[in-house]
């Protein structure tokens, strides 16, 4: 078979964002630092390597160090981490709410165990107190 194309030559451009360092924790401000020379040689050798980077045809490389706009991103982080923390809280006022309703129902079902207790006990008393015999309406 033979080839349909051939590559004449390769331009290839690539724009390499900075790094970011925190400069005050309190605000989160960043501070922005460009990329040093060997780390855009770095990146541009391992592009040579992806392509296969041939210098014979005419193959062109081009690396920048440039500020990305990351403030979309750093607004997208911050939604992300109020919504985890909001998550959170409902996930713990859900057990909260659930420890409190059974504990309202043990502390019920005590009480309720309790007065049938002493309705029996009375009635207890009340058979002791006629000789075993109960009150049917006959009189003491």
């Amino acid at each position: 078979m033979a080839e349909v194309g051939n590559i004449k030559r390769m331009t290839i451009s690539v724009a390499v964002d900075g790094k970011y360092e925190t400069a005050d924790k309190k605000t989160g401000k960043l501070n922005y630092l460009a990329r040093t020379a060997q780390e855009l040689q770095t990146f541009e050798d391992m592009i040579k390597n992806t392509i296969g980077y041939d210098l014979s045809r005419g193959d062109q490389i081009s690396v920048v160090n440039m500020q990305f706009d990351n403030e979309f991103l750093r607004k997208e982080q911050d939604d992300m981490q109020k919504r985890d923390t909001m998550e959170f809280r409902m996930m713990i006022a859900k057990y909260v709410a659930v420890f409190i309703i059974a504990l309202v129902f043990i502390l019920f079902l005590r009480y309720l165990a309790k007065t049938i207790a002493e309705a029996m006990n009375r009635r207890c008393l009340s058979w002791n107190r006629s000789g075993g015999r109960g009150n049917q309406g006959r009189g003491p």
